[in-house]
């Protein structure tokens, strides 16, 4: 990943994913939303649960208005990917197609309006994600690293998109990753 992005790069960046993911969803079913497969065991409501949970974590910890998530069970390291999303997988998965999408949709635009009106330097500010998960501003004595608020909103939105895409479109379309 390339970096430091401006606000309208990630911007636009957002959008233009979330745009394409709108497109290959529109000609899909719930029967082809729901069917397993999409990416291993995950159906493509998995999977849009998937995305969604990450935006919704940024808006939450950078934005206002989001009510916190339950801490994890005891036997999830939030600090471990795999656990992370098989957690968040396990409390997704029994959710209604229409329900998904529609807080998928909520929690991009929301996104989108966070970082429509946060000032571009803040972008630049340093964070660390505390061992519940948390964000919050680095300081001298934090030893994991820090990222740059861009790169973390990145890395849940535009290019999270964008990492997932490929077996999306595959999944969806029949046409092979490009």
């Amino acid at each position: 990943m390339t970096g430091p992005k401006s606000k309208p790069e990630l911007l636009d960046e957002m959008r233009r994913e979330h745009a394409e993911w709108e497109a290959l969803l529109a000609g899909a079913d719930e029967a082809r939303l729901t069917e397993p497969g999409a990416m291993g065991d995950w159906s493509v409501k998995d999977l849009v649960a998937h995305v969604m949970v990450y935006e919704r974590w940024v808006v939450g910890n950078v934005g206002d208005g989001v009510p916190p998530d339950p801490p994890p069970p005891p036997d999830v390291d939030m600090n471990d990917q795999d656990q992370r999303n098989a957690w968040f997988y396990r409390a997704n998965r029994d959710r209604p197609v229409a329900d998904v999408l529609a807080d998928w949709r909520h929690f991009a635009r929301r996104l989108e309006e966070l970082v429509e009106a946060l000032p571009e330097e803040q972008l630049g500010v340093s964070f660390t994600v505390t061992p519940e998960g948390r964000l919050r501003p680095v300081t001298e004595s934090d030893a994991g690293p820090p990222w740059p608020l861009w790169r973390i909103i990145d890395g849940n939105a535009g290019r999270h998109y964008a990492d997932h895409t490929p077996e999306l479109r595959e999944w969806l379309t029949g046409t092979e990753p490009r």
